[in-house]
């Protein structure tokens, strides 16, 4: 099964259990993304939020960039028909697309986001294939950037915190069986991430790469600026 497919059985209530896994942190995480796009590009002409899911990230996007045209892209259209439910905005426009294929010229955009779906990227089978297409479609001096849960670098806490994951996640999937594959998959990227391998990708085809650890100490925001054009 195609991870895109995973979401299936979990759009409905996607929002609910990600607020209830993050103790309603994921918000705040967000909006930490976005003070942290504001530093470096205060008012971006374009935007592709890309694995938009349910739009939660272009909520936030759109109130502090409402002057930018803004995309948000998934290859799961369950998820993207609740975002076009919510979020009705004259300057956001949803798109179904596969991320090794987006719909755009070249050096479309000058920021790509991406908040909790590094993961998905990086455990695809076209991992570096994704991370070449983001360059493409943005511009020269364009910024990706995103927000994610890995593993605490310290020992003592990451034991807690995998506790806690996978408490919460039997306690979801046993509530609802079926959404046990879907919550065994982020489970498990989270906590086989391997973020000296995403980095080594990056640098690779960016350039560069800044992480940026956040409260509680196991998420990390990522930041990449495309140095060259195509």
């Amino acid at each position: 099964m195609d991870i895109p497919d995973l979401y299936n059985n979990i759009y409905k209530k996607y929002k609910l259990k990600n607020s209830i896994l993050s103790l309603n942190l994921d918000k705040w995480w967000r909006k930490k993304l976005v003070l942290e796009l504001k530093k470096l590009n205060p008012s971006p002409k374009t935007i592709c939020d890309i694995g938009t899911g349910t739009g939660d990230l272009i909520e936030i996007l759109a109130k502090n960039f409402s002057n930018s045209k803004i995309k948000g892209i998934d290859a799961n259209i369950k998820m993207l028909e609740i975002a076009l439910e919510n979020i009705k905005l004259k300057n956001v426009e949803f798109i179904k697309s596969d991320l090794t294929n987006m719909p755009f010229n070249d050096c479309s955009f000058d920021c790509i986001t991406i908040s909790f779906a590094t993961r998905n990227v990086y455990f695809s089978k076209n991992f570096e294939k994704i991370i070449k297409e983001i360059n493409r479609v943005l511009k020269k001096d364009g910024i990706f950037i995103g927000v994610e849960i890995i593993n605490h670098n310290n020992k003592f806490l990451n034991f807690f915190s995998k506790l806690y994951i996978n408490i919460v996640i039997f306690l979801i999937n046993l509530i609802d069986p079926s959404s046990k594959l879907a919550y065994n998959f982020l489970k498990n990227s989270i906590f086989n991430f391997d973020l000296e391998g995403f980095k080594k990708i990056m640098i690779k085809n960016f350039g560069n790469i800044t992480i940026k650890r956040i409260f509680p100490g196991n998420i990390i925001i990522h930041i990449s600026k495309k140095l060259f054009d195509n």
